[in-house]
C-alpha cells in the first residue's frame, strides 16, 4: 500500500515537473521570437533612416545610387477637434480649427526609381486650419508630424513647443483660445507618453 501512494506521488512529480518544463520551454520561445521582431524592426527602421539622410550615395565599386523615401498615409484616427474659432475683422471673417490623429503610413524606400522595400511606421499629425487659407496670411494654419521610431524627444519637445507657441496676430483672445486649443490637441493625442503609439 505505501508502495502504491509513493509511486502516485512519484508519477505526479514528474507530471508537473514535465509540465513546468513545457511552461519555460514557451516562455523561452515567445521571448525569442519578441526579440527576433524587435531586431528586425531597428533594422528597418534604421534603413528608413539611412534613405532619409543619404539622398545619393556610391558603392564601393562607383555606382552610384539615388536613394529617395516617399509616403503614403495609409490610416488616421482623429483623436482631438476644437470647436471653430471664429475671427472677424473688417477685411475678414474666418475661423481656425485645431485637430490631433494617430496615424499610420507606408514609407517607400526607392533607389534609382526602384521600390526597394515598404515599412509601416506610426505616428501622430497635428494641424491648426483656417476657413480662408488665402486670406492675408497663413498665420494660425500650420501641421506637423511626429513619428515616435523616427524622430527623437529633442524634436518632439521642439515640434510641440513651436506648435503650441505660435502666435496668430488676430489679438490677445484670439491667440489665447488657439494656443489652449493646440495644448489640448497634443495632450490628448498620446504623444507626451513615452512608447505609448
Amino acid at each position: 500500500m505505501i508502495f502504491l501512494v509513493a509511486l502516485s506521488m512519484l508519477t505526479s512529480c514528474n507530471s508537473s515537473s514535465q509540465k513546468n518544463k513545457n511552461e519555460e520551454n514557451e516562455s523561452t520561445r515567445k521571448i525569442e521570437v519578441e526579440k527576433d521582431v524587435d531586431t528586425e524592426r531597428i533594422e528597418q527602421i534604421k534603413k528608413v533612416k539611412y534613405f532619409l539622410n543619404n539622398p545619393s550615395v556610391t558603392d564601393e565599386n562607383g555606382i552610384n545610387y539615388d536613394l529617395e523615401v516617399k509616403t503614403n498615409e495609409i490610416k488616421r484616427k482623429k483623436i482631438y477637434e476644437s470647436e471653430k474659432i471664429h475671427y472677424v475683422s473688417r477685411y475678414d471673417s474666418i475661423y481656425i480649427i485645431v485637430s490631433s490623429h494617430q496615424i499610420q503610413e507606408e514609407f517607400q524606400l526607392i533607389s534609382n526609381g526602384d521600390i526597394k522595400d515598404v515599412i509601416k511606421i506610426k505616428g501622430y499629425y497635428f494641424e491648426s486650419k483656417r476657413s480662408d487659407r488665402n486670406g492675408y496670411g497663413d498665420y494660425c494654419s500650420d501641421n506637423f508630424t511626429f513619428y515616435p521610431e523616427l524622430n527623437t524627444e529633442e524634436t518632439k519637445k521642439n515640434r510641440i513647443s513651436d506648435f503650441t507657441g505660435v502666435n496668430c496676430g488676430m489679438g490677445s483672445e484670439i491667440n489665447s483660445r488657439v494656443k489652449n486649443e493646440r495644448i489640448k490637441a497634443v495632450q490628448s493625442s498620446g504623444i507626451l507618453v513615452s512608447n505609448n503609439y
